[in-house]
């Protein structure tokens, strides 16, 4: 039920985005809504005003609190003292508990939150902000604003509380023996540039500049158990003891006794009236909160009685290392607007990239040298393919730097040095949810799996992407790779050889496992029999499109392998016989989960492949081969070549003819020339078109398809697709009549064992009672 947003609503749109159809058309039809309903979506807004205020710094909350503006990006420069602090010990905590599987996660959150909460009581006592909690880092600000000239003993008593509260945390005991925490602590006073970057899809508080990478130095600094603060930190202390450390650095060892008070909680709206215009400004203020929380967080993690929302679960995590804006806030000085678009040039654009590939940035933080950007494949929404993705995601972030600078030297109005970065991934087991006390949370991972991919981007040269081993493993086949040297990584034990990532593969392959023969086809001689009568004919002038139906690991795959075997050995036999199949051509395309949204992206390669065209080529001669092979397949339709720019992804320039077409004539005129290309290839030599992973198609390669499936009738095309039944909606092809449909149903208990024998080369030993759904 839809509520059209006439002129009465329009003062009440922030609220619409909370009723349900019902009360939105009740209150489209009488103005208002009854006291009960106004009550009850009271109550439910304010509890989610609270549940966002949670993982949201106090500043920013109380901001939009008073001036809500949705989406907002800003800058400004604060002037006070930076406490940044590490936390050691935790690696090891978490991989001896990772073991115990869900009690050792909700062991994990307990620790972690509980450190949480003692930290966070030192801070609130010294009236310090938390800005960012990553579980195993901390950092918290000290404005001077509000503090005044106290701001830096504030800011360094709350180190050396902090420290002092490491003790409760001590030879703790856990489920897997006892562990000790500590904590490396840096303090720097003087002026940091805050900006919020992003746009509605996500915002991130972003601290940067100079001075904050001299806090992440001393901090670096810092052994464990201790502080070191900075000369500028020092020149501000009156009554101190300190012992040099590396020039400019000192370890603090103790202050005067200093007076202290815990903070005024945060002022949220706990109650109140519930007239419209209230609820109104509750729903505005809801909508400007909603961005700063991780993207797409489930709903389950807003939930304070939820309890401990932690578990153990495979994550690729990919650190960008991204420098030095620093250079250009030195020049910004009295332009905080100004540098918080010059930051967001970079920002909104590696955050794009990151969301098309259904990541999400965790946080940007400090570093010892420009600013770190930590990514995540797989937490809190897993995929089949993380790691493809995020080398995939790394790739981008290149091209979204080179854009990124350009608009930089714009916004500047002059020539400057351009922004650097270099990236880190690695894939492994983390540590993955809310850690937090009982007024503030944060969405974290943890683990040695983030501290590799962490050193991996360290260690990497600028503009290199280096992989772990176990993402090069994931991967391999994908990606052209170059193999790096071996690193001794601070904190790893054992040598790490990464690899460089170099572009995507012109061909990407499968991966089989070394240890594993080469699956074998066993138990589907009646559908591949099946499918090899329907593609022979298809061949010989009755196309049809073939559709490959069953669940993951089924064996679609599998089958469409040894069926296309089948039919190039059949089309090599010079003998005629009833199963005699003419020579033919082979277009091949795999339907991505990361690219549904993207139109044509399945389409794409077939397409490709039938021009004969390779991406690679540069792109003068691209336009000139795409115009050329296209006149001569489909001249009829060669007036609209300029279209296909939309679905290949070459820069094509437009005609007179194509500018003036409206945006329904564009999409019907590229989908008959797209699909005019493949019966035009199959005249000129029969054609088997297979496309897998139909179920990741995006909608404009499955209009395409529908046409084509509807136009097969007497051509020499076979259209093969494979995809799993979980299709929400009937694909196109499954109500034509000469669509054969070929479902994969479970493998018998004897053709799994039988398939277990032969991929262990031999019949097993010793019979393994084992429940895998009769799937190989």
């Amino acid at each position: 039920m839809e509520v059209a947003m006439t002129g009465s609503l329009i003062k009440w749109r922030d609220l619409m985005n909370y009723l349900d159809p019902h009360q939105a058309a009740e209150l489209a039809a009488t103005g208002t809504l009854p006291a009960s309903v106004r009550a009850h979506i009271g109550q439910s807004l304010r509890t989610q005003l609270i549940a966002y205020a949670a993982y949201i710094p106090a500043q920013i909350v109380q901001r939009q609190l008073i001036n809500p503006q949705p989406g907002r990006t800003t800058g400004a420069f604060w002037k006070g003292s930076l406490l940044f602090a590490d936390l050691s010990g935790f690696t090891a905590l978490s991989e001896r508990l990772s073991v115990l599987g869900r009690q050792g996660a909700e062991e994990v959150s307990a620790v972690v939150s509980r450190l949480f909460d003692t930290l966070l009581y030192e801070v609130r006592t010294r009236n310090g902000a938390l800005l960012k909690f990553g579980g195993d880092a901390l950092t918290v600000f000290f404005d001077a604003t509000t503090l005044g000239d106290q701001h830096t003993i504030a800011a360094c008593a709350t180190a050396l509380a902090m420290q002092a509260r490491m003790e409760e945390f001590t030879n703790l005991k856990t489920r897997a023996g006892p562990f000790t925490l500590r904590l490396r602590v840096g303090v720097h006073s003087g002026q940091v540039f805050a900006a919020e970057v992003g746009d509605q899809s996500h915002i991130e508080l972003v601290v940067t500049g100079s001075e904050v990478n001299r806090v992440a130095l001393a901090q670096e600094i810092a052994a464990p158990g201790e502080v070191v603060i900075t000369e500028q930190t020092l020149r501000l202390l009156d009554s101190y003891q300190v012992e040099a450390r590396s020039k400019g650095f000192y370890r603090l060892l103790s202050l005067a006794a200093t007076t202290s008070s815990i903070s005024a909680p945060l002022p949220l709206p706990l109650a109140g009236p519930n007239d419209l215009a209230t609820l109104n400004r509750l729903a505005c203020q809801l909508a400007a909160l909603q961005p700063y929380l991780v993207h797409r967080l489930p709903r389950r993690f807003l939930d304070p009685a939820a309890g401990e929302l932690g578990e153990f679960r495979p994550v690729t995590v990919l650190f960008a290392n991204v420098y030095a804006f620093s250079i250009y806030l030195n020049t910004l000085q009295l332009e905080p607007e100004r540098a918080a678009a010059v930051f967001n040039a970079y920002y909104q654009r590696a955050q794009a990239v990151v969301h098309r590939y259904d990541g999400i940035v965790n946080k940007v933080d400090m570093y010892t040298h420009g600013d770190k950007l930590m990514v995540l494949f797989g937490a809190p929404t897993a995929h089949e393919d993380d790691p493809t993705r995020a080398v995939r995601c790394a790739l981008e972030l290149r091209e979204a730097l080179s854009e990124a600078n350009q608009e930089i030297a714009k916004l500047l109005g002059t020539a400057v040095p351009p922004l650097t970065q270099k990236i880190g991934i690695n894939t492994g087991t983390v540590f993955a949810g809310r850690v937090g006390g009982a007024t503030r949370y944060e969405y974290t991972v943890m683990g040695p799996a983030v501290n590799l991919a962490a050193r991996l981007m360290a260690a990497a040269p600028t503009d290199a992407i280096y992989l772990s081993s176990s993402t090069q493993t994931a991967v391999e086949g994908q990606f052209v790779l170059e193999p790096g040297t071996s690193l001794q990584l601070k904190g790893f034990n054992e040598p790490v050889i990464p690899v460089r990532v170099v572009r995507i593969a012109a061909v990407a392959t499968r991966q089989n496992d070394a240890n594993l023969a080469v699956a074998p086809l066993i138990g589907r001689d009646r559908e591949m029999a099946a499918m090899l009568v329907a593609a022979r004919a298809a061949l010989k002038g009755r196309g049809t499109t073939i559709a490959v139906v069953g669940e993951a690991g089924a064996g679609k795959s599998r089958l469409a392998e040894e069926v296309i075997q089948q039919l190039v050995i059949a089309s090599t036999e010079q003998h005629v016989t009833e199963e005699e199949v003419p020579p033919f051509t082979i277009l091949f395309g795999d339907c991505q989960s990361y690219e549904q949204r993207m139109p044509y992206a399945a389409i794409r390669n077939p397409i490709l492949s039938a021009l004969g065209l390779d991406l690679r080529t540069a792109p003068e001669q691209l336009v000139t081969d795409i115009t050329v092979r296209v006149k001569r397949l489909v001249p009829a339709l060669s007036r609209f070549i300029p279209l296909l720019r939309d679905a290949l992804g070459v820069p094509l320039p437009e005609t007179t003819l194509t500018a003036g077409l409206s945006p329904q004539q564009r999409h019907d005129r590229l989908q008959e020339l797209l699909v005019e290309i493949l019966p035009a290839t199959a005249a000129r030599e029969p054609l088997l078109l297979v496309l897998e992973n139909c179920h990741w198609a995006d909608t404009a390669s499955l209009e395409v398809l529908e046409r084509l499936s509807k136009m097969l009738a007497g051509r020499t095309l076979a259209l093969v697709v494979t995809y799993r039944p979980e299709m929400v909606m009937p694909m196109p092809w499954d109500a034509l009549p000469g669509t054969v449909r070929i479902e994969l149903s479970e493998l018998s208990a004897d053709d799994s064992y039988r398939l277990l024998a032969a991929l262990l080369d031999g019949t097993p030993q010793r019979l393994l009672k084992f429940r895998s759904s009769s799937r190989p």
